[in-house]
């Protein structure tokens, strides 16, 4: 009788969550934040090796974002982008400002890509 008692206090403490350090909290604020629990060990990973405040920053910034279905997605994929644009140009102010000007790009580079489309199609 007592080993199912003793089962239900296990099951019981592996709910409870244990944070340990700060970079954990940092990690599972962002996959609150993007709606993404099943890739928390990811996020945390990210806050232990990245800065902390920027990671926080850059997912408060898709989190706000109403028309992005996926945004553990889009969180990853303006990281990338973020980190190659910042190498490129180390005199970045936030990633705030860098991720809204890598999206902007992309959105110029889609317009002149359908544009391109639009004109060939009606050549033929």
């Amino acid at each position: 009788m007592e080993k199912t008692g003793y089962i239900e206090t296990l099951k019981e403490r592996a709910k409870k969550s244990r944070v340990y350090r700060k970079y954990q909290l940092t990690g599972l604020l962002i996959s609150q934040l993007l709606n993404d629990e099943k890739h928390k060990s990811l996020y945390i990973k990210l806050a232990k090796e990245k800065d902390q405040q920027k990671l926080l920053e850059l997912a408060r910034d898709v989190s706000d974002r109403k028309n992005v279905s996926n945004k553990g997605a889009y969180f990853m994929t303006l990281l990338t982008k973020v980190r190659k644009y910042t190498r490129a140009t180390p005199k970045a102010a936030s990633f705030a400002e860098v991720a809204t000007e890598v999206e902007s790009a992309r959105r110029a580079k889609v317009r002149k890509n359908a544009k391109s489309k639009f004109k060939n199609f009606n050549k033929r």
